[in-house]
């Protein structure tokens, strides 16, 4: 019997096994400790041939697209690497993998780390050029952990002497329950130049000088630090940046610069471990242009910490730190800051009996050295021995490895959960940085004798299945299907069929020399069991008339779906105004507006004392006071722009209008949209209740409008404007009643806020937006049972007590005033079969 037991636990044995290595792609090439097994046939299944040199260090790689290389060795090293457009190189489970490039690493399709197995947890990916550069269009990604749980695969770009550029998505890899993110980390000597995005448990951003204006640099919800420091400069600016983590340092040394300029929306956000500005002596901050109709500086119970010198601080006329900050402030002179951080580079799974052995990296990501301290607290007692606790004069930049050694009782079972804390500190002002990782312990390996029998031997090479198939991926906007070009700011809805096990998106659009983003993932409205993606795209930076837009999808395979299409773009023209004062007589000129067209059709003066005027200049004499002057300029397509500005005749000064106020508001329930919405046909534009009845389903809109009129003299652009949204519904779903609640607030739905047959929200203000005239227009709505595809919402979910409530709220605010909308959207199915949808609310 007991022979039986042997013989049937080895035929299981090796039926997983076979499962376990037949995970791979039809075509691939192994590497094993950096030599190319094949490269005569680079990508093909084909037998070597003899006497064939192995690429080395002193070949380039370059993977072209609709290939798969596999990476089975720790170590690999080339010339130069290059993975083209739609090419795959990944990672066979295991541990760290590290490409060792003497020139440059080009990306344009997806690089994955080695992900997590039953038997191993989730390695590092490590791509490091010594003397070129690394530029990424496409997406690289950490591994994700396997059955053995553990942290995530960390993703680490190093540039030894040259640069690195981010055009596309960099992300650590999924942990498993309860524990992180893999990190992410970009160094450079020379430059960082981020444009895309990266996130991950921790996100670390260092070279001499980083500009990440326009990128997002996103840390994990919970616990994720995100740190960028440069030596000499952070440049940090633009409408589209985004820096988002528990903790936000930006840190410069002496004498350097960190400037986050046009920051319009909520640019940087932090959590409980505060959003930090650091500069050592010398240093300059500045914080100008920020129009904002958001608060861009957040610090969701934390503190800001504002630490450069005051007579070094360079802001907008009129604008204060406590205008940009939303959250408590702490002010003080520059100071060094010494960052301890502490990473994980390799995790052992716990098993009874065993010695298990980490190791991780105490990093200084501050502006000044300084001694750090490594407490590790450990629950169980399993703790045998460590580094050193101590590491003395750390220097910026600098870090040190310190092996962990546990040892697992043999008592300990599956059910048994240790917990080792790592804490980083140094000094009382400096934050500490907290590492907490559970150690579940895994049954033993089983290792059984190997038993002989007349039989066919079990094959050793990995032989090749088919890897999952790309998503087919569209791409649309309001009118596109008319032939209707982008106008100023747009909608772009990409459409991923089928959505499963999508991770990725991103938005691009064609500059004539690169892809350059538009959005990716974080940046996008989310309905990923619909498979809808839904992006804001400003053109106003956009120096074309027609380009191309690339809406591209990832399966986490890594298997890559993409379309291209063709756009026509009507850009806004841009007001803008001087005043040369000659005694009671001032000279307007509005000659500096422009238009990316070429042509303004008229310019129209309010001269702020009853009076108006026409064209680019105008010569009028005021009383002495101070006026309100108003300047809008409209181009042949009939776009228009309008700038605000103070006149004071007395002190002869001429600066942009930084006040704002509601005096009144009122929702619109009927009659045209104020602006294009993504929905296609004349009954979807309207405001108001759309419903429409398919085959399949049925179709329900539910558009509304919001109308503020401003207190006279605002400036539209120096409103705030706040909204959200929040709801339950009650459907059928296979034959039983569901409830369930979603809210919104700020950019996009939380997480669980769409349902299977569709909630579309395009409720982002700063796109759907209208100012002139003194009123202040944009629209908020939903889409129940929207799709591209001619789907609806199934009749027979909104039957049997089935309701949906909604209510949601708008806000205008500014320094002169402040409105407030709210309104209640119910949806019920009525006797006949038809769904009512009753709206109550308004604007007291």
């Amino acid at each position: 019997m007991s022979r039986r037991i042997g013989w049937v636990m080895l035929l299981v044995f090796m039926f997983f096994l076979r499962t376990a290595v037949a995970q791979t792609p039809d075509m691939f090439v192994a590497v094993q400790s950096g030599r190319w097994e094949d490269p005569a046939t680079w990508g093909y299944m084909a037998p070597p041939e003899p006497g064939v040199t192995i690429p080395g260090p002193e070949n380039t790689v370059d993977i072209p697209p609709g290939i798969t290389v596999i990476v089975t060795g720790p170590d690999v090293a080339v010339k130069a690497l290059i993975v083209e457009s739609g090419a795959l190189l990944r990672a066979q489970p295991g541990s760290t993998v590290s490409f060792f490039v003497q020139e440059d690493i080009l990306n344009g399709g997806t690089i994955l780390g080695p992900s997590g197995s039953a038997l191993s947890p989730a390695g590092g990916l490590l791509l490091e050029s010594a003397r070129g550069n690394i530029r990424n269009y496409g997406r690289i990604r950490g591994g994700d952990a396997g059955p053995a749980g553990g942290p995530g695969g960390y993703v680490e770009l190093r540039a030894a002497e040259g640069s690195v550029e981010n055009w596309g998505l960099i992300e650590g890899g999924a942990g498993g329950e309860n524990f992180p993110d893999g990190w992410v980390g970009l160094n450079a000597r020379d430059m960082v130049r981020h444009r895309g995005e990266a996130r991950g448990g921790d996100v670390f951003v260092t070279a001499s000088s980083v500009d990440v204006a326009g990128g997002r640099v996103i840390g994990a919800q919970t616990d994720g630090d995100v740190v960028v420091r440069g030596q000499q400069a952070i440049l940090a600016g633009s409408r589209a940046t985004r820096v988002s983590g528990a903790g936000a340092f930006l840190i410069v040394g002496d004498d350097a610069l960190l400037d986050a300029q046009d920051v319009e929306v909520m640019g940087f956000l932090a959590r409980e471990r505060g959003l930090w500005m650091v500069g050592g002596a010398g240093a300059r901050l500045y914080l100008t242009g920020n129009r904002a109709r958001f608060a861009p500086f957040h610090a969701l119970g934390g503190t800001a910490h504002i630490w450069f010198d005051p007579t070094r601080r360079f802001l907008d006329a009129d604008l204060y730190l406590s205008d940009l900050f939303a959250a408590t402030l702490d002010e003080g002179p520059s100071r060094p800051l010494t960052l301890p951080q502490v990473v994980l580079r390799r995790w052992q799974a716990g098993r009874p009996g065993e010695t298990m052995e980490w190791a991780v990296d105490v990093m200084n990501l501050g502006n000044a050295g300084g001694d750090v301290t490594l407490a590790i607290q450990d629950e169980l007692g399993w703790l045998s021995s460590a580094g050193a606790m101590t590491l003395s004069s750390l220097a910026p930049g600098g870090s040190s490895r310190i092996t962990i050694t546990l040892n697992v009782p043999l008592t300990a079972t599956a059910s048994t959960t240790n917990t080792l804390t790592l804490r980083a500190s140094s000094g009382e002002e400096s934050p500490t940085s907290v590492l907490r990782l559970p150690i579940r312990v895994t049954p033993r390996l089983v290792r059984l004798p190997v038993l002989a029998h007349r039989g066919e031997p079990v094959a050793t090479s990995l032989p090749p299945v088919q890897s999952a198939s790309p998503p087919q991926v569209s791409l649309t906007w309001p009118g596109a299907e008319q032939g209707a070009p982008v106008q100023g700011r747009s909608l772009l809805a990409v459409v991923v069929s089928p959505p499963q096990d999508v991770v990725a998106v991103d938005l691009a659009y064609w500059d004539g020399t690169r892809w350059v983003p538009i959005a990716t993932t974080v940046d996008m409205e989310n309905f990923t069991e619909d498979g809808v993606w839904m992006a804001v795209w400003d053109t106003a930076r956009v120096p074309l008339s027609s380009t191309l837009i690339q809406a591209r999808a990832w399966r986490r395979t890594g298997a890559m779906g993409a379309t291209i299409r063709n756009v026509r773009i009507e850009h806004a023209p841009v007001a803008m105004a001087s005043a040369q004062f000659e005694g009671s007589t001032v000279t307007l000129d509005a000659t500096a507006s422009s238009d990316l067209e070429g042509v303004i059709a008229s310019y129209q003066w309010e001269l702020g004392d009853g009076t108006v005027a026409d064209g680019p200049i105008v010569v009028h004499t005021y009383a002495p006071g101070q006026y309100v002057v108003r300047l809008t300029v409209t181009d042949g397509a009939g776009l228009q722009d309008e700038a605000v500005y103070v006149l004071d005749t007395v002190q002869q000064t001429w600066q942009v209008q930084e006040a704002c106020g509601c005096a009144s508001a009122q929702l619109r329930t009927a009659g045209p949209s104020f602006l294009p919405l993504p929905w296609g046909g004349e009954g979807p534009q309207s405001l108001g209740v759309d419903a429409e009845p398919l085959a399949s389903g049925r179709m329900l809109r539910v558009n509304m409008g919001v109308e503020a009129t401003l207190v006279p003299g605002s400036n539209p652009l120096a409103c705030r404007i706040e909204q959200s949204a929040r709801g339950t519904w009650t459907v059928q779903e296979g034959g039983n009643m569901v409830t369930r609640a979603w809210q919104w607030a700020g950019q996009s739905f939380a997480g669980g806020g769409t349902s299977k047959w569709g909630l579309v929200g395009y409720t982002q203000p700063f796109s759907l937006l209208e100012a002139r005239d003194g009123i202040v227009r944009w629209v908020m709505g939903l889409g129940w049972g929207w799709r591209p595809q001619n789907w609806g919402l199934p009749v027979d979910a909104f039957s049997g007590g089935a309701r949906v409530d909604m209510e949601y709220r708008a806000r205008i605010k500014g320094t002169l005033g402040s409105c407030t909308c709210t309104w209640q959207v119910s949806i019920t199915p009525g006797e006949d079969g038809q769904v009512q949808v009753s709206i109550s609310g308004g604007c007291p």
